[in-house]
């Protein structure tokens, strides 16, 4: 009986440290320690570009960016520039609706998919005048905020922690 004693005290004294290194070695490494500490990611995404598939490209990134990093430590704000309107516009240009065609614009569902995700949209003020050009309504989707310059925002949010990221397809 004093042989098992002996042989249970050393391994419980074998656990007890193999526990302890195991908890200085996660401790140390880079990856959990962001994640046990309430670490924000943040990330700021210029769209600037006219073209739509460049636009779904964009939303498609976001969304595996979202996935990827599996937390609720991302915060991402896309702010879209002047010949981007057709990202955040409530209605199609006019030139792409059909007489019977009542639907909204081309990412509406998208946008509104990546908002309930918690990714912010937001427009130049710039966009409205775009999309008046275009011969469309100026509505955006319901959610996206409006700037006056969206240089400026994005050099505001730099200046807060955010990194910057410009899409171009």
């Amino acid at each position: 009986i004093q042989i098992f004693n002996s042989l249970q005290k050393e391994n419980m004294k074998k656990l007890l440290i193999s526990l302890l290194f195991a908890l200085l070695v996660i401790s140390y490494n880079p990856i959990f320690s962001v994640l046990a500490s309430n670490e924000q990611y943040k990330l700021v995404i210029q769209m600037s570009s006219y073209d739509e598939k460049a636009q779904k490209r964009t939303l498609m990134r976001i969304n595996q960016l979202l996935k990827a990093m599996d937390n609720d430590n991302v915060i991402v704000e896309v702010v879209a520039i002047g010949p981007a309107f057709n990202l955040v516009a409530k209605n199609k240009e006019k030139k792409l609706l059909s007489l019977d065609s009542k639907e909204g614009g081309k990412f509406v569902k998208e946008v509104k998919n990546l908002m309930k995700k918690g990714v912010v949209f937001t427009a130049d003020k710039t966009i409205q005048k775009m999309m008046r050009k275009h011969d469309m309504s100026d509505e955006l989707i319901d959610g996206v905020r409006v700037v006056e310059n969206g240089a400026a925002h994005i050099l505001k949010l730099q200046n807060e922690g955010y990194k910057y990221q410009v899409m171009f397809f």
